[in-house]
């Protein structure tokens, strides 16, 4: 999961998807791609669903 946030500037479509300044919102990869090095963007990727299979890869290690 990504998402991003526009740090310059008012509105910014892209792909049609509208950022406003300073919202974040989720993105699909496609579009992170496309903004990752834009600097008007500050972009994260959430890699929730890995932590979360690791947490219960610890956890069946601790019973084992």
């Amino acid at each position: 999961m990504y998402s991003a946030r526009l740090v310059k500037g008012r509105t910014y479509d892209v792909k049609g998807c509208r950022f406003r300044y300073q919202e974040e919102q989720p993105i699909s990869r496609e579009i992170y791609r496309y903004v990752k090095e834009n600097p008007c963007f500050e972009v994260k990727e959430t890699r929730r669903k890995m932590a979360k299979a690791r947490g219960r890869m610890n956890e069946d290690a601790d019973h084992a």
